[in-house]
């Protein structure tokens, strides 16, 4: 069996992205996909567990997932996680994320659709917590309010130095994904640089 992606520790927000873009540009070519939605999304991260060690509970498709939604639109847990000094094994969450699509005509009612899903991220303890979203034809201005939105939110909670943020936005005035991150560096939220794929890239 081919290994899951979180066997490497090591694991950088870059790869991680990566993968998740190009399981979505296969579950886009696969079911021949005319646009991104919630579903092609959240499969193409359930797609990284590897069903055994790694196990992916999202609800969208049950049929096609390995288990129903646990807590989040998705989560991926470990199993047979060993705490030290004990012989019994465990299940933890290694990842979770929230899909939300929004509203198409309304701005307000959009961004505090995301901005309410957001919320649930950061209550899972675990690395890695993805926020997938949708800012229809709204424009840069538009995400850039978002993003000072879950800056303000994050530098308000007490986040660890090992919590990464990965944030994948479906521009559709633009026809892009725009990815980028955030964590928690000298005691303030840190976001990078916005890696953009284009909407030719996706295979749409």
């Amino acid at each position: 069996m081919k290994k899951s992606i979180f066997e490497n520790r090591n694991l950088s927000w870059e790869e991680l992205s990566k993968a998740i873009i190009q399981n979505l540009k296969k579950t886009i070519n696969l079911h021949q996909l005319k646009y991104v939605d919630t579903y092609s999304f959240l499969k193409s991260i359930a797609d990284l567990a590897d069903g055994e060690k790694f196990q992916a509970f999202f609800k969208d498709n049950p049929k096609k997932s390995n288990a129903y939604e646990w807590i989040w639109d998705l989560a991926i847990l470990e199993h047979n996680y060993k705490v030290k000094d004990e012989d019994e094994q465990y299940k933890r969450p290694i990842l979770v994320a929230e899909s939300e699509w929004g509203k198409k005509y309304c701005k307000m009612t959009n961004k505090k659709l995301i901005k309410d899903d957001f919320y649930k991220l950061l209550e899972a303890k675990c690395k890695w917590k993805i926020m997938n979203f949708e800012i229809w034809r709204f424009g840069k201005k538009y995400l850039q309010e978002i993003k000072d939105k879950f800056e303000k939110i994050l530098n308000a909670y007490e986040l660890t130095d090992d919590e990464e943020y990965i944030f994948i936005c479906w521009d559709e005035g633009e026809c892009k994904m725009r990815c980028f991150h955030a964590k928690k560096v000298n005691g303030k939220t840190k976001f990078s640089e916005e890696k953009i794929i284009p909407y030719k890239d996706l295979g749409l």
